[in-house]
């Protein structure tokens, strides 16, 4: 009788156990779970934040219409140049348009950012220069303004995709009876200069 008084006593000791172990392990992984659903969230609502051209008034056009502010088509996505011509016809254009004198020693990258609207429209200009080293320099001024210039006329931009992203905002239209979505997004030229002369341009 004791015997079984006993065992009976530590069963229930067990269960007992069993149960504060178990509720801790269930708030640990429950408390994981909310943190890591939480981090996912961060990162998605971060995520358009790098590498985004913020308006500026100084420099940039007020009346430039964006489908969504916060909701801009990385140039990742894009892939190349979305323009009448495809990258020929950019290629061409500087090598037609730009004037520059040989300046021995001024080698490097200049890059310019922008975005392109669902209208084809350009704005929010950037400008970034580096030497071969990839540290930041200062090109004369008359090679970086004559390059903004250009990139500044460039027009025929294509800004409707066949398909549709759901994570980023679109408006969609008919074209010939089939669907097509317009899009905002960012662009870049990337010239690479030997000299003070266009060498190469990317992408």
């Amino acid at each position: 009788m004791m015997a079984f008084i006993f065992s009976n006593r530590m069963i229930k000791k067990g269960i007992n156990m069993k149960y504060n172990l178990k509720y801790p392990t269930l708030f640990l992984f429950l408390f994981l779970s909310i943190s890591s659903i939480m981090a996912q969230v961060d990162y998605i609502e971060k995520r358009n934040n790098v590498g985004d051209i913020p308006f500026n008034p100084d420099t940039d056009d007020s009346s430039f219409e964006l489908i969504d502010e916060n909701n801009i088509l990385p140039y990742n996505m894009v892939c190349g140049f979305l323009i009448e011509g495809e990258k020929y016809r950019v290629v061409d254009y500087f090598n037609e348009k730009f004037k520059s004198d040989t300046i021995i020693g001024a080698n490097g990258y200049i890059t310019i950012r922008f975005i392109v609207n669902y209208k084809g429209k350009t704005d929010r200009f950037r400008v970034y220069e580096m030497d071969n080293e990839y540290r930041q320099i200062k090109f004369p001024e008359n090679i970086t303004q004559s390059l903004l210039e250009l990139t500044k006329k460039i027009d025929r931009w294509i800004t409707s995709l066949d398909y549709k992203l759901d994570r980023y905002n679109c408006i969609e239209i008919m074209d010939n009876g089939n669907k097509k979505y317009l899009y905002d997004y960012y662009q870049y030229i990337l010239f690479k200069i030997k000299d003070g002369q266009i060498e190469t341009i990317l992408p």
